[in-house]
């Protein structure tokens, strides 16, 4: 399993770089605001990659998470795993799981 760093602190507007670049595609997220605060914000591969075509966005106002056309709630993807007291989320998505942690001004999923 490969691990992505998120460059940046804001993690809207960011690179998010895997730990195995020549395996691995590198992603952008760009988020559309209103005064509210984040609209929308997309995922798109940073470079034209034939082996990893995720594209995915986040709906903040409808709390989705959309990737290859399947929109599904936060709440049915999200948990805290048991035992952990950090900031370590565990995220679902169609059969696979994915940690989420921020740790020392970096995220990192893997």
């Amino acid at each position: 399993m490969t691990t992505y760093t998120i460059r940046d602190r804001d993690f809207l507007n960011s690179s998010i770089l895997p730990d195995e670049p020549d395996r691995f595609a590198a992603y952008t997220t760009t988020t559309t605001r209103t005064l509210q605060g984040p609209k929308i914000t997309t995922l798109i591969p940073s470079v034209d990659d034939h082996n990893d075509s995720l594209l995915g966005e986040i709906n903040w106002k409808e709390q989705t998470f959309s990737i290859g056309g399947v929109a599904v709630r936060w709440d049915d993807l999200k948990s805290k795993p048991n035992g952990v007291s950090d900031s370590t989320r565990e995220w679902h998505w169609v059969g696979k799981k994915f940690w989420v942690k921020y740790n020392h001004n970096i995220w990192q999923v893997c």
